[in-house]
């Protein structure tokens, strides 16, 4: 290219080329060699000038250039067209894929929505291969236009349009007027494909501005699931279009409502009344205390020695035995008090609590058969106490040693005791 640029600035110093092709040319190359960063970077080492700030991009919408008589006639039938024919600059440029951008895919956008541009006069003497930019310069746009059907949201041919920051940073570079490096107005400037190529693959900030826009897969899953639910919709309000609904059905449905709604009104009450029913029969019953009493005399009935524990050392029917003559009956009766009534004699179990009655011995059979005896209440025991009154506790060891020994109490067949 540099080459090229060369030939034809010598060219042009011979006088020879005057057409508009080669203005449009040497523009090009003025331009490209302000944009050349090698250039760039010998300005600052000799001490340059610091570049002015650009102004601000003025953007018209449509409706503006409509009536402002820039757009053509048939602008819309062109957009229609663009849709149409889903060309693949606007498919990357959603994509974010500047990278992948052709100068083929420019064009076909140019060619679809510019005009054709009518060259006055020629050169065919000067040697150079006119095909090579025929195509670049056979369709021509404003910029404005490039910049309204890219950034207007009404055309809807980007599903995110550029932004104003983007197109500054993209459409900027295009303004300046390669003899005064002025800026000028987009609608007096005429960009082709190549100018529109050129400028998108060497502006890295556009590039960077474009990279962090959604991707394309994410936007195309969002289209995809609002495409669903706007199926969902129609099937739901097609099914209801061809429902129909009879006077039972209505009744029905009006019965499970009021149902449902009752239900959910008095909810709340049969919730206190239960909070309330639970209080007051937990508090009555003094169910907690009893429970801790309970506990209290199995622990004490069991045993406090480990070695003589009902928990730790019974495993088959002689050791229970030897537990229920031992621990078991003087856990009840292994504490007396003397009662101010000398007629009765207080035991005192779990510390706090007093055996009233007697002890009793039940066992259950694999049969199902149940037999249950009163210690104190056999015929041996009573018998003993008439002879020792008070000696509560040998008299129900007494009457234990009888029913294990001859009463059967210590059989195999029994399953529980």
């Amino acid at each position: 290219r540099k080459l090229e640029k060369e030939e034809r600035r010598n060219k042009k110093d011979k006088g020879g080329g005057s057409s508009r092709r080669d203005k449009d040319r040497r523009r090009r190359d003025d331009r490209e060699d302000r944009d050349d960063p090698e250039q760039d970077a010998q300005g600052h080492r000799g001490g340059g000038v610091a570049e002015e700030e650009e102004p601000h991009l003025p953007i018209r919408n449509s409706l503006e250039l409509i009536e402002s008589g820039d757009l053509p006639a048939d602008f819309d039938d062109r957009i229609a067209k663009v849709k149409a024919a889903d060309l693949e600059f606007l498919t990357k440029l959603n994509a974010a894929d500047l990278q992948d951008i052709k100068l083929e895919d420019v064009e076909a956008f140019v060619e679809m929505l510019g005009d054709k541009h009518k060259e006055e006069g020629g050169n065919e003497e000067d040697g150079e291969e006119g095909p090579v930019l025929a195509t670049m310069s056979m369709f021509v746009m404003k910029l404005s236009v490039v910049i309204l059907v890219l950034t207007s949201p009404d055309y809807g041919l980007l599903v995110q349009p550029v932004n104003e920051e983007e197109a500054e940073a993209w459409f900027n570079p295009l303004r300046v007027d390669a003899e005064t490096g002025e800026l000028q107005d987009p609608d007096l400037v005429l960009v082709t494909a190549e100018h529109i190529f050129s400028h998108m693959q060497a502006d890295r900030a556009m590039s960077h501005l474009l990279m962090r826009r959604p991707t394309y897969r994410e936007r195309q899953e969002a289209d995809e699931e609002k495409r669903l639910e706007a199926e969902e919709q129609a099937r739901k309000a097609a099914e209801i279009a061809q429902m129909e609904v009879s006077r039972q059905d209505l009744v029905d449905h009006v019965i499970k409502t009021v149902n449902r709604d009752d239900a959910f009104m008095t909810l709340p009450m049969t919730l206190i009344y239960i909070v309330v029913f639970i209080m007051l029969v937990t508090s009555h019953l003094a169910i907690y205390d009893r429970q801790l009493m309970e506990k209290s005399l199995e622990e004490w009935l069991n045993g406090r020695d480990p070695k003589t524990s009902a928990d730790l050392n019974i495993d088959d029917m002689d050791s229970w035995w030897e537990w229920a003559l031992g621990v078991g009956v003087e856990a009840p009766l292994g504490i007396p008090t003397q009662h101010d009534d000398q007629n009765f004699t207080k035991y005192f179990l779990a510390s706090r609590h007093i055996l009233i009655g007697d002890i009793r011995m039940q066992y259950t059979a694999f049969d199902g058969g149940k037999k249950d005896v009163w210690l104190l209440n056999t015929d041996l025991a009573r018998n003993f106490l008439q002879v020792k009154p008070g000696a509560y506790l040998k008299a129900a060891k007494l009457a234990a040693q009888d029913l294990r020994d001859n009463q059967g109490w210590a059989k195999a067949d029994i399953e529980h005791i």
